[in-house]
């Protein structure tokens, strides 16, 4: 983020720029974020969308952060310092969204406290079917994989070219090609899914460890609630386990983030038993989100080539031990109801 435009999102919300200093705040990938501390001690977040000016979606996530700040809630949710005009959030002289959040102590959960964060993503997905914005979600819902960004304007056939023509990925156009692979399989099950009439609520859209802040081992804060969509339940569950399935032990790690999950979470039978397919639809979601966003020119390919390894490593784990994570579904769901 430029200086100038740094300065003028600060003129939003503070009285004066004297006083104030910024430092860089690790991630950002779909963002710029920025500590901004003021000469009385008190830091804050300053986040400036990189989203294509996309307002709408800034609105709704602020409205549903509203809502879920009524609730109670055994962590944080992101608050918004009002700006000068009473707003949560202004708008830059290029377009951009920007807002200042109230920081909340904590560290990312990482791998680390898995059912305290797999208790918090029960409950949120719990507190998420309370909230009711009067207005459809900006973001599609993950079934609707070609739309997941708006450049590829839900044409499969946009994401194969710009996979087969895009450079930057020869380091990895062995693991490229097993992840287009699956994608296309994928395609054959998404109507499938559908018709099971699998239950769908709001959800947070990208619920996963590193964006839960804990703080003594307990869920201190979720962020990050850009991604808002009506989706199905269930992907709420996939969302978290996606990122657990590249651990070292990932049955161990789904085991105890049921335990935590089921004690706020719901899921049906039948949900239980297309988790991972949800798992894989969230992993190859990620894949079409980074090649959109290459396409869009809001990022390098080099996003997706850092991650192709990864994606293709928890794809083909899941291929072999997806009955195994039902199973553990399973058993803690039936813990939890008797």
């Amino acid at each position: 983020m430029s200086t100038g435009l740094e300065a003028e999102a600060l003129s939003w919300f503070f009285p004066a720029a004297n006083g104030l200093r910024t430092s860089p705040c690790k991630g950002g990938i779909n963002n710029t974020v920025t500590y901004v501390d003021t000469s009385g001690g008190t830091r804050y977040v300053l986040r400036v969308s990189n989203n294509g000016n996309k307002t709408d979606k800034v609105a709704f996530e602020h409205e549903v952060l509203r809502q879920l700040s009524e609730q109670a809630l055994s962590f944080q949710v992101p608050r918004a310092l009002p700006s000068k005009a009473g707003r949560p959030f202004e708008l830059l002289s290029n377009g951009a969204a920007c807002c200042v959040w109230h920081l909340i102590p904590g560290a990312l959960a990482g791998s680390g406290s898995i059912e305290a964060v797999g208790r918090a993503v029960g409950e949120v997905s719990t507190a998420l079917a309370k909230v009711h914005v009067g207005r459809a979600a900006p973001n599609p819902p993950y079934c609707d994989l070609f739309v997941v960004h708006e450049a590829l304007a839900g044409d499969p056939q946009r994401f194969y070219q710009a996979v087969e023509q895009e450079a930057g990925l020869g380091g990895v156009r062995q693991e490229v090609g097993v992840l287009v692979g699956a994608v296309r399989r994928l395609e054959g099950r998404l109507a499938t899914l559908e018709s099971l009439g699998l239950p769908k609520q709001l959800i947070h859209g990208d619920l996963h460890y590193d964006n839960i802040l804990v703080s003594g081992g307990q869920v201190a804060g979720v962020l990050d609630f850009e991604f808002l969509a009506h989706d199905y339940r269930a992907m709420e569950l996939a969302i978290a386990l996606s990122k657990y399935i590249g651990e070292d032990d990932p049955l161990q790690c789904c085991r105890q983030f049921m335990a935590g999950f089921a004690q706020h979470g719901r899921l049906t039978p039948e949900e239980q038993r297309v988790v991972p397919d949800l798992i894989q639809l969230r992993i190859l979601s990620n894949v079409v989100w980074f090649v959109g966003r290459a396409v869009a020119g809001e990022d390098s390919i080099a996003s997706l080539a850092a991650r192709a390894q990864s994606y293709v490593r928890r794809i083909s784990w899941l291929e072999i031990h997806g009955q195994e994570v039902v199973d553990a579904i399973a058993i803690a769901m039936q813990a939890q109801s008797t």
